[in-house]
């Protein structure tokens, strides 16, 4: 446990060290799509900063864009389930590992805060919705276009809600 603590330490004291030499860091933001395993998309925006090339943090907020709609059937009647994401935002501790200039691995872990809703048309129109907190834990790969510009798809998994979300999105760098 003392070598783990060390380590960390020593990772944590170095990257700090890395940024005040000028190592590639800064402020981003990327704006995106998000599928949610409920079949339903979202308009995704992030914004984060890098303290060095290893090592940043991030915020993200999800708007939800579509419904998914099932009809189901009991005998004498049926009715038509509606889900939507309503909205997740959530705050990352994120670590990179550039590959070579283009490419970069990143992992990414924080919490979530996911509102997803349900619309039942039957016969008493019940509308349910309900509010999820968690933690958040994902990765992805991001290619660097130019120093500036870069393409990044992820995969996120939030706890609570259960909720698996896949992201592609524009990177811009600042």
């Amino acid at each position: 446990m003392k070598l783990a603590k060390y380590f960390l330490t020593s990772i944590i004291a170095t990257s700090f060290v890395s940024a005040a030499h000028g190592q590639d860091s800064g402020s981003y933001g990327a704006i995106g799509v998000t599928s949610y395993e409920l079949d339903t998309y979202g308009l995704d925006a992030k914004f984060g900063y890098n303290f060095n090339k290893y090592f940043g943090i991030e915020a993200q907020g999800v708007l939800g864009l579509t419904t998914n709609s099932s009809r189901l059937c009991s005998s004498p009647s049926c009715a038509t389930i509606k889900e939507k994401v309503d909205h997740t935002i959530g705050a990352f501790a994120i670590a990179r590992l550039p590959l070579n200039e283009e490419f970069e691995v990143f992992a990414r872990g924080g919490i979530h805060n996911t509102k997803y809703s349900y619309d039942i048309n039957n016969l008493n129109n019940t509308m349910l919705e309900s509010t999820k907190t968690g933690v958040a834990a994902g990765g992805g790969l991001q290619y660097n276009l130019n120093s500036n510009n870069a393409i990044r798809a992820e995969y996120t998994y939030l706890d609570k809600s259960n909720l698996d979300t896949v992201s592609v999105g524009y990177v811009r760098k600042f």
